[in-house]
Order: structure tokens, then sequence, then C-alpha cells
């Protein structure tokens, strides 16, 4: 907690808490090879979505004073693959 008078009086505590939540998730994507030999760099394109309230936990720490929610979320992804193989002639 930060004592907003005087920071030096400043004190941490730490809070743990644990919790186990299933989740069923879905995720659409399509790569994209950047040349066309078959050993090339790619880049892949991700949509997912999750069912999964992971905020809940964290709204229960003492010092949260904002109601977290995680459920029904939707992200993107951008992934680029390096290949290390060595293409033959």
């Amino acid at each position: 907690m930060i004592n907003q008078n005087d920071a030096t009086k400043s004190i941490r505590e730490k809070e743990t808490i644990k919790g186990t939540k299933q989740s069923l998730g879905l995720g659409v994507g399509i790569i994209f090879n950047l040349s066309k030999t078959k050993k090339s760099d790619s880049i892949a394109l991700n949509l997912f979505y999750q069912n999964i309230d992971a905020g809940s936990l964290m709204t229960k720490l003492n010092h949260n004073k904002v109601e977290i929610n995680t459920k029904d979320v939707f992200s993107f992804e951008v992934v680029y693959y390096f290949n290390l193989a060595k293409a033959k002639n």
C-alpha cells in the first residue's frame, strides 16, 4: 500500500491466491508462406476465443478495488516462423 503523504512509509504486502479453472477455447488461423519454396519462413494469423474468467481470482486480492473480468475474450495473434533448415539445390 502506498502512503500518499510519505512514500518512505509505504507498506509492501505479498498476497497469494490459488485457484483452478476449466476452460474451453477455440482458435482459428491461417498460415502464409513467404516464398514458393518448401522450406521458407512463414507468418501465421490466429484468432482465439476463451471463455475462462481468470480475473475472478485477481478480483479477490485485498488491495484490488476494480473488478476484473476476462470471460468471453477474443484475442488476435501474429506469429513469425523462421525456417532454419538449409534448402537443397
